[in-house]
């Protein structure tokens, strides 16, 4: 097993998600270590901003499935407690701030268990769809000839 990690910021509405939050992480991985603290960061106009924080160390293992899953409780708790940012630390030990237009970061060698994959390319194949069932395999077929 290895560490994750939630800092949970607890201003303004936070107080109520918060412990929804720690349920669903108790109910998913089987309980969680909570530590009270403080803490500080620059928000986009340089001001120093203050927050109580939980942070929520979680035992699990190391996987993909996991790591979906505490990207999830991370950001239902960012919307529902109205929190600019989350901080998660995965079992891998990547790091990502969870926000409104974030999606989950992980290691491709994670998901992969210790192969390279080659994402651009994905991305390039996934470019290429552009309706359910067709393929467009250059903008010279994108024109109007069929595949």
């Amino acid at each position: 097993m290895k560490e994750a990690r939630l800092i949970l910021p607890m201003g303004g509405y936070a107080r109520l998600p918060s412990a929804d939050a720690i349920t669903r992480i108790i109910r998913t991985f089987g309980g969680v270590t909570i530590t009270n603290g403080y803490g500080k960061w620059a928000d986009a106009q340089g001001d120093i901003i203050s927050d109580d924080i939980r942070i929520v160390d979680i035992a699990m293992e190391s996987n993909w499935e996991n790591d979906t899953k505490l990207y999830d409780i991370a950001s239902r708790y960012q919307q529902e407690a109205i929190q600019e940012s989350v901080y998660v630390r995965y079992a891998n030990g990547t790091v990502q701030l969870v926000t409104a237009q974030s999606c989950m970061e992980s290691s491709p060698v994670n998901v992969l268990d210790g192969k390279s994959f080659d994402w651009e390319a994905l991305q390039a194949d996934l470019g290429r769809l552009n309706e359910p069932g067709e393929v467009v395999l250059s903008e010279a077929d994108a024109v109007g000839e069929e595949i």
